[in-house]
């Protein structure tokens, strides 16, 4: 039977109604302290229903981190722009820095988890996945893989500093990435001059 385009959309409502609340849940509880019936309870669905959305509880939690490991937040043609480079790297640069300090319970949360937790290794473990991510989109920028690790090195200490700074601080947080922006500068700058100078006058 072919679903109708108001079915597909109910599904959808609920799948993301279902991923908020787990979302909160193992911001409130951690991993190990948030249970699938926990999260099927709170979004108001039997766990039964859950599981026709998801595989599993690692499942659910691959897609509450997915905008910190995809950055679904960043939009796509700005990594294929080819030579003409509409979005500079500091754009992509300080758009990360936005979404990190508005996310902050978020980073945070996955930060503690995918050092504590064995479920959360290889493919489900949102570090790991954010730095390969992280990583392509520099190198889709024309970044080389030595530059790259540098600049990947900077930016993960940046969300470092932001998850774990408290919120009344936040000219630390800034002045911070003033000083990682300018180091990243110089490292585009080293890498490959033009784009440097496209960078700096963008």
């Amino acid at each position: 039977m072919i679903k109708s385009d108001t079915e597909r959309g109910n599904k959808e409502e609920r799948v993301r109604h279902v991923i908020a609340t787990a979302k909160e849940q193992f911001i409130l509880h951690g991993y190990s302290g948030t249970t699938t019936m926990q999260i099927a309870r709170e979004a108001g669905i039997s766990e039964m229903t859950l599981f026709r959305y998801f595989a599993n509880k690692q499942d659910i939690f691959q897609a509450v981190v997915s905008p910190l490991t995809q950055f679904e937040w960043f939009p796509k043609k700005a990594l294929n722009s080819g030579r003409r480079w509409p979005y500079s790297l500091m754009e992509f640069f300080n758009e990360l820095i936005a979404f990190a300090k508005k996310e902050r319970k978020l980073v945070r949360m996955a930060i503690i988890e995918s050092q504590l937790q064995p479920d959360l290794g290889g493919e489900y473990n949102p570090l790991e996945n954010a730095s390969s991510q992280l990583k392509s989109n520099l190198r889709a920028f024309g970044i080389d893989e030595e530059s790259s690790q540098a600049v990947i090195h900077l930016i993960m200490s940046l969300i470092l500093t932001i998850a774990f700074t408290p919120y009344y601080d936040e000219e630390t947080i800034d002045l911070t990435s003033e000083l990682m922006r300018e180091q990243i500068l110089d490292i585009i700058t080293a890498c490959c001059p033009s784009r440097g100078e496209k960078i700096m006058t963008s």
